[in-house]
């Protein structure tokens, strides 16, 4: 009798049991598959089965086989082999499909693009070196490799980059700048006042006073002047008699002077007044004739 129903009485069925669930499709002549049951009655199991897997040999053991070699199809995975067979390079284990591209100039993703490389992770920061001092600022860009033309790697720490002069460690220099990148100017050097001179008598006018560390053009340390524009008045200047004018910057003529001196009268012959003050005028005279000449006014 054929218990199961499969078509195959009893003594040719291998598997006639009503309570087996493979009994139906186990007889003489039925597909063999990947159950672990003979299911053909041949004696043998999963012998050429049906629903068997084709197996790549996979050299890299990244999980990904090499399709341009013949598989082996089996019901179970062999030693060294998958089920995949995608591996554009299966020699190099980081390279397969949906790996993370390297700065190694390979295809690493198997995405077959043309472009090796793109969106790598190890990709440098580079920062825009505008001054060629070796330090960076501003916007930077990732690259492979250890330089990018006009960039430096990695950090961005230019506090000018349109100086070579200034950049972190720089040596400090009078020029009123942070050389160094400390947010501090000219702090090696001794800032002082310089006053302008303007008629060049070595003394300065106490108005438009700068401080500096280096004595700027045009201006001296020693201040003091009353009148910038007259080169023989100044602190040194000898007081010429009778003329009213303050040579030295004293606060006092020569006359004033010589009337304050004990409280006496000090008042010298009608010779000696008439010619300190003829002499007076002549000096006046040949300052006015040297300006009118330096104007090309003479």
């Amino acid at each position: 009798d054929d218990i199961d129903g499969d078509g195959d009485p009893a003594g040719e069925d291998c598997n006639d049991d009503t309570t087996d669930s493979l009994a139906p499709g186990t007889h003489p002549g039925a597909h063999e598959y990947c159950d672990d049951v003979d299911n053909d009655c041949d004696f043998v199991i999963d012998n050429d089965p049906v629903d068997e897997t084709a197996w790549f040999v996979d050299f890299d053991a990244d999980g990904f086989g090499d399709g341009e070699e013949d598989p082996i199809w089996a019901c179970d995975a062999p030693d060294d082999h998958v089920e995949d067979s995608t591996d554009c390079d299966d020699l190099d284990a980081s390279t397969y499909p949906g790996a993370d591209e390297i700065c190694d100039e390979l295809d690493n993703d198997c995405d077959d693009n043309g472009d090796v490389d793109e969106d790598a992770v190890d990709m440098n920061w580079f920062y825009p070196d505008s001054d060629g001092d070796g330090f960076g600022a501003g916007k930077p860009l990732q690259a492979c490799g250890e330089e990018l033309e006009g960039h430096v790697s990695p950090t961005e720490t230019d506090c000018n980059d349109n100086n070579a002069n200034v950049y972190p460690g720089a040596p400090e220099l009078c020029d009123g700048l942070d050389n160094d990148c400390n947010e501090m100017v000219d702090d090696d050097f001794i800032i002082q006042a310089w006053y302008p001179d303007y008629d060049e008598d070595g003394f300065g006018s106490p108005f438009g006073a700068v401080e500096h560390c280096a004595q700027p053009d045009g201006f001296v340390a020693l201040a003091g002047d009353c009148e910038d524009d007259d080169g023989e008045i100044n602190p040194d200047a000898d007081e010429i008699p009778n003329n009213e004018i303050d040579e030295n910057c004293d606060g006092l003529t020569e006359g004033q002077v010589f009337l304050s001196a004990a409280g006496e009268c000090g008042c010298s012959s009608g010779i000696e007044k008439k010619s300190g003050f003829l002499i007076g005028l002549l000096v006046l005279w040949r300052r006015r004739r040297a300006k009118l000449v330096a104007k090309g006014e003479n």
